[in-house]
């Protein structure tokens, strides 16, 4: 009876490792996905206040 307890008890460890695990490799996934969305859209929102600017200053400047 002592044996099946000790197995659960392994078999309630190992799950945990490994979910946690999985927990890990899912946060670091999601991180990734919007670091590289984010800074690509600030790539795109830099070229545009760059249009801006230019476009202000023919304008307004000349």
């Amino acid at each position: 009876m002592g044996g099946n307890y000790l197995i659960i008890i392994i078999s309630i460890i190992i799950l945990y490792f490994f979910s946690r695990l999985y927990l890990y490799y899912l946060l670091e996934s999601l991180y990734n996905r919007s670091y590289l969305a984010k800074e690509e859209t600030d790539i795109d929102i830099d070229k545009i206040k760059d249009d801006y600017i230019k476009l202000f200053d023919q304008k307004y400047l000349s």
